[in-house]
């Protein structure tokens, strides 16, 4: 049974995640569940000053694989598996799955030392080549984004528990889904010469996640997109990084012809 722990502080409530495994430890939260209350409502100093309430959520457990890389729901991520802490995982996995389970791992991003809360969560999808010394190529799809509620090591990789993030406002715009998939094309166009057809952007179930990892994002700008919990505003994020980068291309360019023909001149009229 899993709970929510309220501590009161002033006219402050704090809230967070605790069960008998957790023992009532803080997980990060967002702003919106500090709630802000009535000093009047506060003045009986005999009242309890923790509450508990019953939540329905539940909480997977599952390795962790911190990497500096951000990966989407959806999203084809090959990984090459070297360090022997993360081929037990990896084969941990692939026995679950072998089992009929989702043999499932996290990936969060890690950088300078420190781990961001949000992630998303990988299934294996092939097996390219398995190596004499060990080593493994492999390739994985991005099932679902969550949130890191507790770490701790139960085998020689991290294990974790972890909880859904799901969107607060499941519908989105037309009009911003479409302008995002018209500049993505454009994009694309631009920087392989082949304009991609409409038919492969059809029947996804989350746009922005399908065009995040071709949209040539650092890696802090994918990983702002992927905690967003509304898919206008990581559509309307799109929008503004592709118009940025495609006119960056084409400045680039421009540029590009602008000193070679400069050079050419040089070196033929020049002495």
């Amino acid at each position: 049974m899993e709970w929510w722990r309220i501590g009161v502080r002033g006219n402050i409530i704090r809230v967070s995640l605790c069960n008998s495994t957790l023992h009532h430890s803080n997980i990060p939260i967002p702003k919106h569940e500090f709630v802000r209350i009535p000093g009047s409502h506060l003045q009986n100093r005999e009242a309890p000053r923790i509450l508990y309430l019953t939540m329905s959520q539940e909480l997977a457990t599952m390795p962790v694989f911190p990497l500096p890389l951000v990966a989407c729901p959806g999203e084809i991520i090959p990984l090459h598996i070297f360090e022997p802490r993360y081929r037990a995982m990896i084969q941990s996995c692939r026995d679950q799955q072998a089992r009929g389970e989702k043999g499932e791992f996290a990936i969060f991003l890690e950088q300078d030392g420190a781990t961001c809360p949000i992630g998303c969560t990988l299934r294996i999808n092939q097996i390219l080549e398995e190596h004499a010394d060990g080593r493994i190529d492999l390739v994985s799809t991005g099932r679902q984004r969550v949130r890191l509620v507790e770490r701790f090591q139960k085998h020689a990789y991290d294990t974790a528990q972890v909880e859904t993030v799901g969107d607060e406002t499941p519908d989105w715009d037309e009009t911003l889904a479409t302008q995002a998939f018209e500049m993505h094309r454009e994009l694309i166009d631009l920087v392989t010469g082949d304009t991609p057809d409409e038919t492969a952007y059809s029947g996804k179930h989350c746009l922005s996640f399908f065009l995040a990892p071709s949209a040539g994002m650092m890696l802090m700008q994918k990983q702002g997109l992927l905690e967003l919990r509304s898919e206008n505003a990581r559509l309307e994020m799109l929008i503004r990084h592709c118009r940025k980068v495609i006119n960056r291309i084409k400045n680039a360019r421009e540029m590009a012809i602008s000193v070679s023909r400069a050079w050419e001149t040089q070196r033929a009229f020049g002495k």
